[in-house]
């Protein structure tokens, strides 16, 4: 490659009278297409043109050659289409009978260099597709400039007198009324350019209706008629429906409204449903806006003062849209219509102005589910204790709101303060984890962890006892929770519980005692061994065996049992075990 533009600049920089046939053949060899430019005339042929250009038609290089440089007689079609495309600026130099549709394409496609050279082409080879491209490329026509560091950018100018100008050239007869109708789908104008390069004498019905779905606003009034008003709310309009519905176009299209008009104002936008005349809202239109509303947050269509438009067909498609709803007539509150909203209306929004007559214990649990901002409206005498409890623990807001009824029972059943409330747990689980507001019942006592309100406060333990002459439990002891250790809670028992005593055990039954208060009973005897039970306050606290000589304890005496069986089982089957361990149950 260094040896051909060794020779490419010999070639270059000889005089024409030194440059010999052997010196031509081998740049005509090696085919830089910028050989054209300075091999001498008497060496250039038809077949050596074309065999350099064959050789860079090809080329992504920017690199050409000047057409002038090539004998006019040589200029043929196939070279000055190459001229042209690899340069522009070598179009003046094309004979004119060559001057060909290619040329024009490629002058349209950069009108910014090639605008200049258009009164050089002959109309014949104009056509509408090419005068669209012209207008585009002419519109979009390029700034050039570098910003502040310096770095080069190009930015569009969107230049309508570009456009104006490029049009001068273009042949008369192209520029009929379906090719300004076309600049709406063909180029990238701006509505106003269309309208402000529009003859006046090609603004017709049809030019209108195009724009319309365009900019209204450039529509004048006296072209204003129902089929103008149709096509703005066409489904691929960019006209918004509330322009067509402002001061003073709103006139005028309420003159001309009918049924079909009407149904589009709602398919479009059902916001505007009020903005119809009287004797267009109907309850038919009012369910049609309804359905049509596709947005994602509440709204209103329609006030108390429609209420005459509240048929039972709208209230469920109000329903169905499961939106917010406006207030229903109370004749429509049928069980029916109730299990309607059931099945479509799965926000519950509903259920708020639903009679408490219809209210059902499930119709209750659902809507509470859903959200608990319907508990206000919930006949009391439906909510159950157990949802009760479930809404205290959820929420603070439910807590007055719950019948005050559950707070008093529960109090009266367990001596405790009114946070305890739904918040019943297992001993041993009281005891692992701790939640705040969680308590157990141990026997006849009650025991309960929590909190005061202030943030990082300690926990408290709290101990209420039933006594016969109680008529209720009273509280043992309240205290802060120093340590958890592995028998802070038995410890604390033990410490301010005058009535608890301290267990003797037998010493043949310590390995079964699993803490040292707890007390030790022999329950049964299971499948050949001793189940023991482990007892606070007179309470269990879990179950104790030795199975194959290890110390066993469960919560349940049934999770114990499970274990002897299945040990048991894997003795009796010892194959389906590891080889090691079969021989070890052997």
């Amino acid at each position: 490659m260094k040896q051909n533009i060794e020779i490419y600049k010999a070639i270059a920089n000889l005089p024409q009278e030194l440059i010999t046939p052997e010196i031509a053949a081998a740049g005509i060899e090696e085919g830089d297409i910028k050989l054209l430019d300075h091999l001498p005339h008497k060496y250039l042929t038809s077949e050596i043109i074309l065999g350099i250009i064959k050789k860079n038609e090809n080329s992504y290089s920017w690199q050409s050659f000047e057409l002038s440089s090539i004998p006019v007689e040589l200029r043929t079609q196939e070279v000055s289409d190459f001229a042209v495309n690899k340069d522009l600026s070598n179009f003046p130099d094309v004979p004119a009978e060559y001057r060909s549709q290619l040329m024009l394409k490629i002058i349209v496609s950069d009108i910014d260099k090639g605008i200049k050279y258009l009164h050089l082409m002959p109309e014949t080879l104009w056509d509408t597709s090419l005068a669209y491209a012209g207008v585009n490329d002419a519109y979009s026509c390029h700034s050039q400039s570098y910003n502040s560091r310096g770095r080069y950018y190009t930015s569009g100018t969107n230049d309508i007198k570009m456009v104006q100008a490029f049009l001068t050239f273009v042949p008369e007869a192209i520029k009929n009324r379906q090719f300004y109708y076309g600049l709406f789908t063909n180029t990238k104008l701006a509505s106003e350019h269309i309208d402000l390069i529009t003859p006046l004498k090609h603004k017709s019905r049809p030019y209108y209706l195009q724009m319309a779905t365009r900019e209204f606003s450039l529509i004048p009034e006296k072209h204003y008629c129902y089929e103008i008003f149709m096509a703005a709310m066409a489904e691929n309009s960019q006209t918004h429906i509330s322009t067509l519905l402002s001061d003073p176009i709103k006139s005028y299209m309420l003159a001309c409204m009918d049924d079909t008009m009407a149904d589009r104002v709602v398919t479009v936008s059902a916001g505007n449903f009020k903005d119809l005349p009287k004797n267009f809202q109907t309850s038919k239109r009012l369910i049609l806006a309804i359905d049509s509303f596709t947005g994602s947050y509440g709204y209103n269509l329609v006030d108390n003062s429609y209420r005459h438009l509240f048929t039972k067909s709208v209230c469920q498609a109000f329903i169905r849209k499961d939106r917010d709803y406006p207030e229903f007539p109370k004749t429509i509150w049928t069980p029916d219509f109730v299990e309607y909203c059931l099945q479509h209306g799965s926000s519950f929004n509903w259920f708020k102005q639903m009679p408490a007559h219809l209210q059902t214990r499930d119709i209750v649990y659902k809507a509470l589910d859903k959200c608990l901002s319907n508990l206000p409206c919930v006949r009391p005498e439906l909510i159950s204790l157990e949802q009760a409890q479930e809404m205290f623990r959820d929420s603070e807001y439910t807590h007055q709101h719950i019948p005050e009824h559950f707070y008093t029972d529960f109090i009266e059943q367990t001596g405790l303060p009114k946070g305890f409330f739904g918040g019943e747990t297992s001993f041993q689980s009281l005891r692992s984890n701790k939640g705040n507001y969680r308590y157990c019942k141990l026997g006849h006592c009650y025991l309960g962890i929590y909190q005061h309100e202030r943030y990082g406060s300690p926990s408290r333990l709290i101990m209420t006892r039933r006594t016969p002459y109680s008529m209720r439990p009273e509280v043992v002891f309240d205290r802060t929770i120093g340590t958890y250790h592995s028998t802070w809670l038995e410890k604390l028992i033990a410490d301010y519980d005058p009535c608890f005593t301290k267990p003797v055990i037998a010493k043949g039954l310590k390995e079964y005692q699993v803490n040292a208060y707890y007390g030790i009973e022999k329950v049964e005897n299971y499948k050949g061994l001793t189940i023991y039970r482990n007892t606070l306050l007179g309470a269990e606290t879990g179950y104790v065996a030795k199975i194959n000589g290890v110390i066993t304890h469960y919560s349940t005496i049934n999770d114990l049992k499970e274990t002897i069986n299945e040990t048991e089982q894997k003795t009796i089957n010892p194959q389906s075990q590891h080889p090691d361990l079969q021989r070890t149950a052997v």
